[in-house]
């Protein structure tokens, strides 16, 4: 499948707006530790004064513990961002779908992975229609074509082509961004 656009300028303003909201995320993460160390202090004060604490290791646990925690927040935090910024992309190239759909290696992939049927009809969108023979049904409300034999549908709209390998191109979009 042929990518249409710039990759490099695409990719470069991805990293901006990743680099942006991993520099807001590490400030957060700094003033929560701040703050969980201002608590874990007074919270150390309160114990010692009222339970007479037993040890240093265990408010030395105790501080481990709630970092653990906020870093497991931070890293979920993260992670959330990183499928958002990866949705922009999936979104982006559904944005650009209409015009993907007129190109010549798309109108050759889907008429080379027709079914050969004669009882086949192409349901389409109005400016496709011109590029295909035999039956056709226009419908304006998909991107691209399917193929309808009987009960079997062959889908090659942008839709379900990216539904149909989502998984290996969402692989591929956090190698690209990210170099996982």
């Amino acid at each position: 499948m042929e990518i249409v656009g710039d990759v490099d300028k695409f990719k470069e303003r991805l990293d901006k707006i990743y680099q942006k909201r991993l520099d807001n995320q590490l400030a957060d993460i700094k003033e929560r530790d701040a703050k969980i160390t201002a608590i874990v202090s007074q919270r150390k004060q309160d114990i010692k004064s009222s339970f007479k604490l037993r040890t240093e290791e265990d408010a030395a646990l105790l501080k481990r513990k709630v970092i653990n925690s906020e870093k497991f927040k931070a890293k979920q935090e993260f992670e959330k961002t990183r499928e958002e910024i990866i949705s922009e992309v999936f979104d982006a190239a559904i944005k650009k779908a209409p015009e993907f759909v007129k190109t010549k290696s798309y109108i050759n992939y889907v008429k080379a992975n027709l079914p050969k049927s004669t009882t086949v009809v192409l349901r389409l969108n109005k400016e496709l229609a011109k590029e295909f023979n035999g039956k056709t049904s226009i419908d304006n409300d998909i991107i691209g074509v399917q193929a309808v034999d009987g009960k079997v549908i062959y889908d090659f709209t942008v839709a379900g082509l990216i539904e149909a390998k989502y998984e290996s191109l969402r692989v591929e979009v956090d190698n690209v961004l990210f170099g996982n």
